[in-house]
């Protein structure tokens, strides 16, 4: 049975995913099941048009939010979660615990 809720937490460097567990108290407890960081960024682009402007760590931010999207569009196909929660942060304004 697939997973009711997937979590992803993420910023500019990392994602985790987590899903949600049966728990006996009111909180909910989640259950870690991967963590996504940036791959081959040369050799990939981002989606779209980026500004001129742009700097290459914004060009990286801008590849890796296509991996992640890419990433959850197969979870999503292959029936690993019904929905999902973003939680977006700063790069590095979430604490490593978190992670």
């Amino acid at each position: 049975m697939r997973p009711a809720l997937f979590y992803m937490i993420a910023d500019g460097e990392r994602a985790s995913f987590y899903v949600r567990c049966e728990s006996s108290g009111e909180e909910p407890r989640l259950k870690h099941v991967d963590t996504r960081t940036p791959q081959s960024l040369s050799g990939d682009g981002p989606s779209g048009k980026q500004p001129p402007e742009a700097s290459e760590q914004d060009l990286d931010k801008a590849v890796f939010t296509k991996q992640l999207r890419q990433y959850l569009n197969r979870q999503k196909y292959e029936a690993a979660f019904k929905s999902l929660v973003l939680v977006a942060a700063r790069s590095r304004s979430v604490g490593s615990e978190v992670f």
